[in-house]
């Protein structure tokens, strides 16, 4: 298939955006300039590039557009500024709303090539259902601003400037507000703000969730000033609201705030967050799990997928990628405990249910290339095998609507083979029920009770006494099965 989704003629600014985004939201999803074919009826001709990278995942479009000025040395520091101002953030602004009103009006004509021969590899999301989030990203201002207001560079972001109150006579220069305050939010960053943004944000979950908030935020009033994107994410990072999600949260009887400088570098220097690194380092096997089947796939060499289509098969890779970073780290923990003590000699299965995407369902399955008999096929039976269990989990998991199967044949290293299956629940048919019902009759290794229900206590933020920040709580007896059967415990998982 090669690679579908490479660029050339990319700014070295555009470089940059685009290998912090390919770290942050996998290849599969990133694809640098983007082209809209602007000839209808049949005629061909250069296509005009809509945006410098467009990321598309789920419901989620996320739209770049980078511009890198340099900033003027005119002794005029205000006319410095609006001019820059209005190449960069402003140009940029036009660009966005240019190409989210393309994609939602021409969703089928935008190509990866100039010549507009090689359209989007993945499809779109139905556009009355799709969430877009406009960036941009305004490079060059750096020097002039750390010269002028000290800091580490990045712009100040205040959302009392509206529109044209940026380029006015009275306008602060790096300050930025609201750009189109009459149109969809746009984020501005700068060369500062986007690398710290999409290390600590390294997932599009997570980015897409910040994006989301700090809008809402932003739009509320209750955001008076904030001295740096990357002090406005560690106020955000630092707030867990209702024990489950981050969020900006302030009392009621608080009017506005100010986030002054000096906040990201205290969070980063932190021991709680020291802990979280260390801590999240496993759930990087989970990015490598993934990028290795984008990988095989779209060069052709993952000749045992159970999956026949790009399409197909780019559904179970993006409930993967869709995991946040926190539960990267406890599915990333069950595979890798599946691996370490599954047997040399016998099939071993582990269901993991997704805390972020509460109808998915993973089945991690380890099957030793000394278990299958010589006379039959390996890598064949393995994804029969595979694809039959997934069948059955809706048995144990009946609220379960995504199945996703990942198979291997020995303990984590680069040369394991794997395949993948996927199953949608919804769609499963009469005939296959029965299917089920004859797999769970006839073979006692299908029967999904193999694999305990436990409740997962994660700790984003892991104490000195449990640097994993994972903690296993087995449900009472009594309680209500966590697999979704709705039977007590006792006489569910509990039998397992």
């Amino acid at each position: 298939m090669g690679d579908f989704n490479e660029s050339s003629g990319v700014t070295e600014s555009e470089g940059i955006l685009i290998k912090l985004c390919r770290t942050t939201f996998l290849s599969l999803w990133s694809y640098p300039n983007v082209y809209k074919d602007q000839f209808q009826h049949g005629r061909t001709g250069d296509g005009k590039e809509i945006c410098d990278l467009l990321v598309v995942c789920g419901d989620n479009i996320i739209i770049f557009s980078d511009k890198r000025c340099e900033f003027g040395e005119s002794p005029d520091l205000h006319l410095n500024w609006t001019r820059w101002y209005r190449r960069s953030i402003h140009s940029s602004a036009k660009q966005l709303l240019g190409a989210r009103r393309w994609i939602r009006t021409y969703p089928s004509r935008i190509f990866t090539d100039k010549n507009c021969t090689n359209p989007l590899p993945i499809d779109l999301p139905e556009i009355a259902n799709a969430r877009f989030h406009l960036v941009v990203v305004a490079s060059g201002a750096k020097a002039a601003c750390q010269s002028a207001i000290s800091g580490s560079g990045s712009l100040i972001l205040n959302p009392n400037v509206k529109g044209k109150s940026h380029v006015a006579d009275d306008a602060i220069p790096f300050v930025v507000g609201e750009v189109v305050p009459e149109n969809d939010f746009i984020h501005v960053l700068d060369e500062v703000s986007l690398q710290i943004l999409l290390q600590a944000l390294n997932t599009v979950t997570d980015f897409v969730d910040y994006l989301t908030r700090k809008e809402v935020f932003v739009r509320s009033g209750k955001l008076n000033y904030a001295l740096g994107e990357e002090n406005l994410l560690a106020h955000y990072m630092l707030t867990i609201k209702d024990g489950i999600r981050h969020d900006f949260d302030f009392p009621d009887n608080i009017e506005g705030v100010g986030i002054e400088d000096g906040s990201w570098h205290a969070y980063c220097n932190s021991d709680a967050v020291l802990r979280k690194n260390v801590a999240d380092q496993k759930s990087y096997l989970w990015d490598d799990l993934i990028e290795h089947f984008i990988v095989h796939v779209t060069n052709g060499t993952l000749t045992h997928s159970t999956v026949d289509s790009l399409s197909q098969f780019e559904v179970g890779v993006r409930l993967m990628a869709k995991e946040s970073r926190l539960d990267r780290r406890i599915l990333a923990d069950a595979w890798i405990s599946q691996l370490d003590t599954a047997p040399d000699n016998q099939i071993s299965i582990r269901v993991a249910t997704s805390q972020d995407q509460t109808s998915t369902v993973y089945v991690f399955l380890r099957m030793p290339r000394a278990f299958v008999k010589a006379n039959i096929g390996y890598a064949e039976f393995r994804r029969k095998y595979l694809s039959s269990y997934l069948f059955t989990v809706p048995r144990k998991f009946p609220k379960a609507q995504w199945i996703v199967g990942i198979a291997t044949d020995s303990d984590y290293h680069p040369e394991q083979s794997h395949d993948m299956a996927v199953l949608d629940a919804s769609t499963m048919t009469d005939k296959d029920e029965q299917f089920a019902t004859q797999l769970l009759a006839k073979y006692k290794q299908f029967r999904v009770g193999g694999v305990r229900a436990k409740n997962v206590d994660a700790q984003e933020y892991p104490s000195a006494n449990n640097p994993a920040g994972l903690v296993m709580q087995e449900p009472p007896r009594n309680a209500t099965c966590p697999c979704g059967s709705g039977k007590k415990y006792k006489k569910c998982c509990r039998l397992a």
